[in-house]
């Protein structure tokens, strides 16, 4: 009822509340029926918006797709509209009881797989899915998916080319090794939008705060307002470009929500503390690397705000957030997400095993059973914050941080997009440090590497360091790691050093 009358701009126990206390106060009994009166609206407004919260998280009727994506719509301006109305039902949906959350799912993957059924990749793969009986039991019929299935496949083969033309091309950071085109569509950035506003309004206590992104470029579906984009290059960015950052901070008249990758933010808290800087935070949001206790500490101390995580994958789009206790809870509404063996089988509750995730709104080029790269913990126990979203544990996405004798330092995440940028002359890359100052590139090439060998280790030496010295050796497979990725960074110094 409450989200009903707010919507309206007025406050629930500004009415029915107030109405019967002041009723039973004056002991006017003839007037009880004025109380039955306030239960029944109160009844009638809870049921409209929870049809109005299902229709609207389904895509249904008002909040459809067809409507809101079509060029007509495609402006800021109409772009609020289902903001608004998926906001308002994804901030009352992570409450709801397991069995509504699940409904939810069940026809989220339906629409999802009716529409896959068109894509010739897909139609064959759910050949086995019965579409009239429930379909979470079914999905380890399906197979696990990943960057190496689609980039054997055609284009035409996984995408559907009536979306196609409206869509975004994306690439992964390459943090595989290996970059990874892929596409989002305009349906995916609007409810994307949404899923970030419940974040965003989640970590300032419910209020949303303007939202500063610190990022080397912007992301699809992020935030639509109240949004500023501050570009770095990468770790060592944050230190040369620190003077402004601290400006545009400043200029905001309160405080302001952070976001970056945790090796930038944990530099940046460095850096404040080096130069006795103070900084107007309401918090920090951290996404890509791990935090430890003792370097979430010190960021929190440093900052004087609350740090939060949030788990994103370039393609997949945002699978989790932390809540105010700290747990990370996954955005049921946006994906299906699985725990999984070696084998493609789920584990049980509280097992560790690949992170695979099905997401609702990749309509363009559907992520079905996609394997994340990741590994995790999905727990069910009650979270005490109150949501009954599933909680999930990372395993295995800890920063690393290059460091030389001279004092420089380097992140790892500072290096794929290096050979992200260069995606046409290298398939996939693997850098061993065999010293101080020499690398190996090992490579799988294109036919176009040695037409951009130089200016590609021009570009490695300028972010690793002046004296780095770049070495190639081109190979047919990379060594893979725990997760089946290839291990994109290794250091076979002896003795092993101690990073940062």
């Amino acid at each position: 009822m409450s989200h009903v009358i707010t919507l309206c701009g007025i406050e629930e126990n500004q009415i029915s509340a107030s109405r019967i206390r002041a009723v039973l106060c004056r002991g006017e009994m003839r007037h009880i029926a004025d109380v039955a009166a306030c239960g029944t609206v109160m009844m009638i407004g809870t049921h409209l918006f929870n049809m109005f919260a299902t229709n609207t998280l389904l895509k249904k009727f008002w909040r459809s797709d067809r409507i809101w994506t079509h060029s007509i719509f495609d402006r800021k301006t109409f772009k609020k509209i289902p903001l608004f109305c998926d906001t308002r039902a994804l901030m009352a949906s992570q409450y709801w009881d397991r069995k509504r959350i699940e409904e939810i799912q069940e026809r989220r993957l339906r629409t999802l797989f009716e529409h896959a059924r068109r894509i010739p990749f897909w139609k064959d793969a759910l050949e086995p899915i019965a579409l009239n009986e429930p379909l979470r039991p079914q999905m380890p019929k399906l197979p696990i998916t990943s960057k190496k299935v689609f980039s054997e496949k055609k284009r035409a083969e996984y995408t559907d080319p009536a979306l196609l033309p409206t869509s975004q091309l994306e690439r992964t950071s390459g943090t595989t090794g290996k970059p990874f085109e892929f596409y989002h569509d305009r349906g995916y950035e609007l409810r994307s939008y949404a899923i970030c506003e419940r974040i965003f309004r989640t970590v300032s206590g419910g209020i949303r705060y303007p939202v500063i992104s610190i990022r080397a470029r912007e992301r699809m579906g992020f935030a639509l307002m109240n949004y500023h984009f501050f570009h770095v290059r990468g770790f060592n960015s944050v230190r040369h470009r620190l003077h402004q950052l601290v400006e545009l901070i400043r200029s905001f008249e309160g405080s302001v929500v952070l976001f970056g990758f945790s090796s930038w933010i944990l530099e940046l808290a460095r850096l404040v503390q080096e130069r006795g800087l103070t900084l107007r935070l309401k918090a920090v949001m951290a996404a890509g690397e791990e935090l430890s206790d003792k370097r979430r500490h010190e960021i929190e101390e440093t900052l004087g705000t609350k740090l939060y995580m949030y788990y994103a994958t370039s393609e997949l789009g945002r699978l989790a957030f932390e809540c105010e206790r700290h747990v990370l809870h996954v955005n049921e509404e946006w994906a299906y997400v699985e725990i999984v063996d070696d084998t493609g089988t789920p584990v049980p509750p509280g097992s560790e095993g690949r992170i695979v995730a099905t997401v609702f709104d990749t309509m363009v080029m559907p992520f079905i059973r996609y394997d994340s790269g990741d590994r995790g913990i999905v727990s069910e126990d009650t979270c005490p914050c109150g949501r009954t979203l599933r909680t999930i544990q990372l395993k295995g996405r800890q920063i690393t941080l290059i460091a030389f004798d001279d004092g420089r330092i380097v992140s790892l995440l500072d290096i794929p997009p290096i050979f992200d940028f260069y995606a046409s002359a290298i398939r996939q890359f693997q850098i061993v440090r065999t010293e101080e100052y020499a690398f190996t590139v090992r490579i799988i090439p294109t036919p176009r590497f040695e037409m951009r060998k130089e200016t590609i280790a021009e570009h490695l030496i300028r972010t690793l360091h002046p004296r780095a010295d770049i070495s190639w050796e081109v190979t047919d497979a990379l060594t893979e790691g725990r997760n089946g990725k290839a291990l994109y960074f290794m250091d076979q110094r002896s003795p092993a050093p101690v990073y940062v």
